[in-house]
């Protein structure tokens, strides 16, 4: 008996994936209700959510938390002021993610469900979030939405399950170099690593490497003291976060737990090596008070920008001392589930058969000549500009689980990574576009493979880079090459500020409303403006800094710049 609903399902893709899931939500409903579409989100006004019955919502999350390109526009306008209310409305939604964006990962599925509720909706059940390997967890999701509309067993079609996941390509990389870019005595030591395939690769500049770590014993220690405690002693100060621990105490609680059950310990211990164990993502908190039955973390689940507020501040550790409960070291699997994987800008480009061996357009200048440590084998190579990232817990110094394991690997060690496809941040085709490009620190990793590309293919496109570092003795990367690529014409303009100079400390917003008058020339000839941060905070005010100029240069008002950005990225060419 098909049932008299009308439902939506409503896809957000950038690369396939959650179109494909949508596709399969809509053959397992399409036997059960006699009126069912699927609508991509770019065909899809916001003027229609007061008209829907059922509302099923696939969205991925791309770069910083932002929305698929497609879902841009609806994004704005369910989140704007004016979005319509939705009362009478059931909803669901399902995202698609990948971990290694920690804070941000599955970010729009509870921006929108969240928000969904907000104007009026009645959420059907709660929102579901897949990792990379999301198949199974999607086509769970769509038998409980099948059951939760009442449908018996065997009603709906069988759900395809035949995609290939995204990490199963991945390959294993040799590590063949490590330079330090950075002074020695950098507070924040930043290297080059090099990784070569046994074959060649594919990617594009903009393009990232998902890195496969593994925690060593330390970090997995440190887990599991938290998880136990958590569960059998909420009260004490095994593990504080003011400075203060008793060892004692510490080694007495690990002893226990390990003589209590030694098999689980070994077995937990050895699992956790390849879970992210030391990222904080919402996703991580919920699992975490899904598990704990700690009720003050429970009703603050909801609140998205708790979690992400949380999630910055905290190592994972810290949910069991401030939200103790009733989770034990058998719930660790259960709790960090997501796989040891960070995701790092690819800082090289591959030699493309028509290149040939001159750069700079008629400059007549090598590659070599820019950069004399690519060889006949750069078609194996992926070069990454790695932070050593470092914090302070406990009164310890500890270092960031892939960093750490990425600057600390002897040479010749095999490393499991893949290529991941980032188009958002793809630079254009055009070889005679003009590009502006604004970085942070090492966040310049993706503008270097452009560069190289651009020497590659002879482009004839002016490009003009500005990059904010701290100190001209310590923290000039890459000084050398991005010299030569100046001296060479391959970057037509060069702008570097340095926050902690003794001199003129500047940061890079500076260099920006400097430059205003020609910046805005750039732009308005046709230039495409990309930018490249460390957290959104910096990107949001490189972008005020970048709409200032826009609204003064361009004599517009505010909301005028406003649009004129938002056309800029609509159109591809402001990219962050």
């Amino acid at each position: 008996m098909l049932l008299s609903r009308r439902i939506t399902v409503l896809s957000a893709s950038e690369t396939g994936n959650s179109r494909e899931v949508a596709e399969w939500l809509r053959d397992a409903l399409e036997p059960l209700c006699d009126t069912v579409r699927l609508v991509d989100a770019f065909d899809y006004p916001a003027s229609s959510l007061p008209d829907e019955d059922l509302l099923f919502m696939v969205t991925s999350t791309q770069g910083e938390g932002e929305p698929p390109m497609e879902a841009e526009e609806l994004y704005d306008d369910v989140m704007g002021e004016a979005a319509p209310r939705m009362d009478g409305v059931e909803f669901a939604v399902l995202g698609l993610g990948d971990s290694a964006y920690g804070v941000n990962f599955n970010r729009m599925a509870r921006w929108f469900d969240a928000r969904y509720a907000e104007l009026g909706a009645h959420r059907l059940m709660p929102h579901r979030e897949c990792d990379l390997d999301y198949e199974a967890t999607a086509e769970r999701w769509i038998g409980d939405v099948v059951a939760a509309l009442g449908a018996k067993p065997g009603e709906s079609s069988q759900v395809s399950g035949n995609v290939v996941s995204p990490g199963a390509s991945e390959d294993a990389y040799t590590l063949v170099g490590r330079t330090l870019l950075s002074s020695p005595d950098c507070a924040k030591q930043v290297y080059r690593i090099r990784l070569a395939a046994a074959h060649a690769i594919e990617y594009e500049p903009g393009d990232m490497m998902a890195v496969r770590y593994r925690n060593d014993d330390e970090t997995v220690r440190r887990v599991l003291d938290a998880a136990f405690r958590g569960a059998n002693d909420a009260g004490s100060d095994v593990v504080t976060r003011n400075g203060t621990r008793d060892a004692t105490c510490e080694a007495a609680t690990r002893d226990a737990a390990r003589n209590a059950d030694p098999a689980l310990f070994d077995k937990l211990a050895e699992a956790l090596r390849d879970r992210d164990i030391t990222n904080t993502s919402p996703s991580l908190i919920a699992r975490y008070a899904s598990i704990s039955g700690n009720e003050t973390v429970r009703a603050a689940v909801g609140d998205p920008l708790f979690l992400e507020r949380y999630a910055c501040a905290n190592p994972p550790e810290a949910l069991f001392h401030d939200f103790p409960g009733t989770a034990t070291m058998a719930d660790a699997l259960d709790i960090f589930t997501g796989s040891s994987r960070r995701l790092y800008s690819i800082s090289n480009a591959q030699p493309t058969p028509v290149a040939g061996d001159n750069c700079g357009g008629d400059q007549g200048v090598t590659v070599a000549e820019v950069w004399p440590d690519v060889g006949a084998e750069g078609a194996h190579l992926v070069d990454l500009t790695v932070t050593r990232v470092t914090h302070e817990l406990d009164g310890r110094t500890l270092v960031g689980a892939c960093t750490g394991y990425l600057t600390g690997l002897p040479i010749g060690s095999r490393i499991s990574a893949d290529i991941v496809s980032n188009p958002r941040f793809h630079f254009p085709t055009d070889r005679m576009a003009d590009v502006i490009m604004i970085a942070l620190g090492s966040a310049i990793a993706p503008y270097r493979a452009f560069l190289q590309q651009r020497a590659y293919d002879h482009a004839s496109g002016r490009a003009w880079l500005m990059v904010g570092n701290r100190h001209p003795r310590q923290d000039a990367l890459y000084r050398e090459e991005l010299r030569r690529c100046r001296d060479t014409g391959l970057l037509t303009r060069l702008d570097v500020a340095w926050s902690r100079d003794e001199q003129d400390p500047q940061h890079v917003q500076d260099l920006i409303t400097a430059a205003a008058s020609d910046l805005w020339r750039w732009i308005e000839s046709g230039a495409s403006v990309f930018i490249c941060g460390h957290g959104g905070t910096a990107v949001a005010s490189i972008m005020a800094a970048v709409s200032a100029v826009v609204e003064d240069q361009g004599h517009m008002s505010s909301d005028e710049a406003h649009r004129y950005m938002a056309d800029l990225e609509r159109s591809g060419r402001l990219r962050h």
